[in-house]
């Protein structure tokens, strides 16, 4: 994790009285943020790892929960203290990295990622599939207006972060795709159809993913542990 300090450390860490004062975090919240300030730039932190380091210390029944942890993380993000950022290194491989600063306001553009494909956007009822960039596949679902589907999953869809390559599979009906996709489901084992997924293993490959990747807080509630 690297800090991004308005001031030097001298003896030390100052943190703005505005950034105390943030009305639009909760207590929790400011009080994390505060926290991670003190550490050094090398520091990993995660919400999950922060959650286990409050019931160590105070207690499974007074130390924040995973959801919790996971909702102030994600209040940091969305106010500016937090910015993820992903980098590409030359064997293909993401990295995901957290930088935190001490004033709000530094969250990284809201850009819609480039859509890729082997072929032209079909019409029609079509199967897609979205692949990360080893070649996983991250999800399946079907359509009849593939172009306002893929710009709609780019802007709320969680594994959209992962997704490198969109495939189509044209069918001739609704009935038709829809046994495509289902079979899909289980024959494939997308990783983020875990809700249509009768798999017991399913939530669990989804975590070890997101996992490797530092991104645990976009786990639904609902994913064991």
């Amino acid at each position: 994790m690297k800090i991004h300090r308005s001031a030097p450390v001298v003896d030390g860490i100052t943190i703005p009285t505005a950034t105390l004062l943030d009305e639009r975090l909760s207590f929790v919240a400011r009080g994390l943020l505060c926290e991670l300030l003190t550490r050094p730039d090398d520091w990993e932190a995660n919400a999950d790892e922060m959650s286990r380091r409050a019931r160590d210390a105070r207690g499974l029944v007074t130390g924040e929960g995973r959801q919790a942890m996971r909702a102030a993380f994600a209040e940091l993000e969305s106010h500016g203290y937090l910015v993820r950022r992903r980098k590409r290194y030359a064997n293909g491989r993401f990295v995901t990295t957290l930088e935190l600063y001490d004033t709000p306001g530094h969250a990284l553009p809201d850009v819609v990622p480039t859509k890729k494909s082997l072929k032209p956007t079909p019409r029609g009822e079509v199967l897609y599939r979205h692949w990360d960039e080893n070649g996983l596949l991250l999800y399946v679902g079907v359509t009849n207006r593939a172009t306002s589907r893929e710009r709609a999953h780019a802007k709320v869809s969680p594994w959209m972060e992962f997704w490198v390559e969109t495939t189509y599979e044209q069918h001739p009906s609704r009935a038709s795709v829809e046994a495509a996709e289902a079979a899909a489901i289980l024959d494939e084992q997308p990783l983020f159809n875990v809700a249509g997924n009768d798999d017991p293993e399913a939530p669990r490959r989804l975590r070890r993913y997101l996992a490797e990747r530092n991104r645990l807080d976009l786990l639904l509630p609902k994913v064991p542990a």
